[in-house]
């Protein structure tokens, strides 16, 4: 079946059976599934600390480079078609997506273990399991540890001490939220019984330092305030409790209180401009094998070299004007979208230079590939430079949605634009 659908696309899809998508998706998505597998199958205990995934993601690199390489590797033995201009526009921003599609299957691999290791959470405990150990907690944590309890009559009278807070997740400003129980309880002495026993069952389920006394002696501990003497005394014997794993068990239940939300899990894979950036950068990697395809190798890779070492030039450049012209806070910020934007102009000069010459100059072939590139951010640096002092008039989303669809608007338009630059370069012949 493979081979008919490798024959196929060669005799009638040539421009994508050079991408190779039908190989490289299907094992990407493959590496994937495996990753996302075995981490599954490891079971969370609730009483272990919360799996985490930072080392997880450093060590999916190593595979993911791999199989980036490897398809590379097929695009640069492929290369020998190149563009040229023959095929059609729609070809062009056809492979384009192809190109999109597989970084952004790489980049899927890279979270199979976070994804992941979420599900394995959510296998041990369901939001609503979650939601009952928050309010059990947060009832009984007062009780527990005898904090501004009163007695009148038969009946303890305690205000509630949240045990578990947490911050918004998603939002911009982090405020603890309790729960939302009452904040005065009052209770008789039966079911201050029942409450510090579910709130012993909650903690003990989240630590490997559990609470070994019973309910009843807990509550024999107790210190309270009798109204009608005006005296402190103890239920029983004054023993205290030491809740040894106290801020553990705080710290788990805030982070997973955090991400519970209406009875749903919420994860920072839900949140758009998340994924609006991932898109964004897997499209800037798309665009540059776009721009290896259409281009000669040795201009490429000095191209390339030239938008690696940008950066570093404009610390450098930035850092000598400052000291030199003594520029400092906002001016010192303003000067930056300056520089790119001569270095834009510079660049676009060399272009036009370079593709108005009867032959082939490389400097301007280099800069073709400089400016292909970095054109998604012309609408960035534009705004940075001439209307900068009127974003805090905008709302902020709107402010950000603007640059976000314009850099699209710009780096699509660009394929077809810098189709017949590349055309020409490829025609005109070499300096002598």
């Amino acid at each position: 079946m493979f081979k008919k659908l490798d024959q196929f696309l060669l005799n009638n899809f040539p421009a994508a059976w050079v991408t190779r998508f039908h190989i490289f998706i299907p094992i990407g998505l493959l590496i994937f599934l495996v990753i996302f597998g075995v981490n599954l199958m490891i079971p969370w205990n609730p009483k272990n600390d919360l799996p985490r995934s930072e080392a997880a993601i450093v060590i999916t690199i190593i595979p993911v480079l791999v199989y980036l390489v490897y398809w590379f590797i097929f695009q640069s033995r492929y290369n020998v078609i190149k563009s040229k201009g023959r095929t059609s526009f729609l070809a062009e921003y056809g492979n384009f997506a192809l190109y999109l599609l597989l970084f952004l299957t790489a980049i899927v691999i890279l979270f199979a273990v976070p994804m992941s290791n979420y599900q394995r959470i959510k296998n041990a405990v369901s939001p609503q399991e979650l939601q009952a150990d928050r309010e059990a907690l947060d009832l009984g944590y007062s009780l527990v540890t005898s904090s501004s309890i009163s007695y009148n009559e038969g009946i303890y009278t305690y205000s509630r001490n949240d045990f578990v807070t947490y911050y918004d997740y998603f939002g911009y400003d982090a405020y603890s939220k309790g729960s939302d129980l009452e904040n005065e309880i009052s209770v008789d002495k039966e079911n201050a019984i029942k409450i510090i026993k579910n709130f012993k069952t909650a903690y003990n389920k989240y630590t490997h330092y559990p609470i070994y006394k019973s309910p009843e002696d807990i509550f024999s501990g107790i210190e309270v305030h009798d109204y009608a003497t005006g005296e402190y005394y103890t239920e029983g014997y004054y023993n205290g409790l030491l809740l040894e794993a106290e801020w553990e068990v705080q710290w788990k239940m805030s982070e997973l209180c955090d991400r519970a939300n209406d009875g749903e899990w919420m994860e920072e894979f839900s949140e758009p401009w998340f994924w609006k950036i991932l898109i964004a950068f897997a499209a800037m990697l798309a665009l540059l094998v776009h721009i290896f395809k259409q281009t000669k190798l040795r201009q490429f890779i000095f191209g390339f070299i030239s938008i690696c070492l940008t950066p570093l030039l404009f610390v450098i450049v930035g850092v000598i004007l400052s000291e030199v012209l003594n520029i400092s806070g906002y001016y010192a910020e303003f000067l930056v979208p300056i520089l790119f934007l001569l270095w834009y102009i510079l660049a676009a000069v060399l272009l036009i230079q370079g593709h108005v010459r009867g032959r082939r100059n490389n400097l301007g072939y280099v800069a073709t590939v400089y400016f292909h590139f970095f054109s998604p951010g012309l609408p960035l640096i534009i705004f940075l430079v001439f209307f900068d002092e009127y974003r805090h008039y905008w709302n902020e989303e709107y402010f950000f949605n603007l640059l976000y669809y314009s850099s699209w608007i710009v780096g699509l338009t660009s394929i077809g634009l810098f189709r017949n630059v590349y055309k020409k370069y490829y025609h005109i012949p070499g300096a002598k």
